[in-house]
């Protein structure tokens, strides 16, 4: 674990790009019209829910971020998380990640996977870190998003950056309330009730993507800052059709849980400012469409 220097410090945002990772695979595009922000305004009878697609690593350049987003933050009184990143950071939800990602005493990550897919990934190691064996006791879908990790530490971008962090801050900061759509638990144990071909599945993903990687965040952001994913829509179906087990808990699942949550914050009279990954917001399984056959009124700023 040498070239993980902090490795259990950063558990609880390695959670967050674990979530990132399952929405890259399942996410799918959505065309937005000219000039347009990952910033949808869903009307309620007496209120308004903001939805705002999240990027969970960024960079300081970032921000401030467009004008149609920090007037939907500042009018909003309650700011709600996939997750209360609070929580994800806490020692305790750490110490349970690190639990639910380690394999059991005897075993390592080649028993647990293919011998393609375990010498794929010593290959990637030991250019990338000069340590084939780092990750071996691992499980394959916690060693997948420290592959990412490192990938992204490279291209310069910080957890402690992302948009959800950003607005937890300010969040705490201004005293609105703060409320989360599943617990920490819950997406803990999305990772833990993995089967072995869906866990191998994240790794072998992964490590068929890592020379492409820098583009394809590259092109994720550009996405995020336009609105708009619809240039990379080929990739995302391609690997969405891969992998649909992995679509299907990770993304579809979750949103139809959400849904009634977000159906409630809209039968209030509070403003309401959602943060969560891009790929929930956009699709036809997504919130935004799921939202629209309800009947409500949805435009994106």
């Amino acid at each position: 674990m040498k070239p993980f220097k902090g490795f259990r410090g950063c558990a609880s945002w390695l959670l967050l790009l674990a979530m990132t990772v399952g929405e890259r695979l399942a996410a799918q595009t959505a065309n937005a019209p000219g000039n347009a922000h990952p910033l949808w305004q869903v009307h309620g009878s007496s209120n308004s829910v903001y939805l705002l697609g999240s990027i969970h690593f960024a960079k300081e350049d970032f921000y401030p971020l467009a004008k149609p987003i920090e007037q939907a933050y500042q009018r909003a009184s309650t700011v709600v998380f996939e997750a209360n990143p609070g929580e994800m950071k806490s020692m305790e939800t750490q110490t349970k990640l690190l639990k639910a990602g380690m394999c059991p005493a005897g075993e390592t990550l080649s028993q647990r996977v293919s011998k393609e897919t375990y010498a794929g990934l010593q290959s990637w190691l030991k250019n990338a870190v000069g340590v084939p064996s780092a990750l071996d006791q691992m499980k394959p879908w916690l060693a997948s998003v420290s592959v990412v990790a490192l990938q992204l530490q490279k291209l310069g971008f910080n957890p402690n950056q992302g948009i959800d962090e950003h607005y937890y801050s300010r969040a705490k900061t201004d005293k609105k309330e703060i409320r989360a759509l599943e617990t920490v638990e819950f997406q803990i144990n999305l990772f833990a009730n993995l089967s072995r071909e869906e866990d191998e599945l994240f790794l072998k993903s992964m490590l068929e993507e890592t020379d492409r990687f820098p583009k394809i965040f590259a092109d994720v952001i550009e996405a995020w800052k336009t609105g708009n994913a619809a240039k990379i829509e080929p990739l995302l179906l391609e690997i969405m059709k891969q992998y649909p087990a992995i679509y299907k808990k990770f993304l579809t699942d979750r949103n139809r849980v959400w849904l009634p949550k977000i159906e409630e914050l809209l039968r209030g009279e509070k403003i309401v400012f959602v943060v969560v990954g891009m790929a929930h917001l956009v699709g036809k399984d997504g919130v935004v469409e799921s939202l629209k056959k309800k009947g409500f009124r949805v435009e994106q700023l």
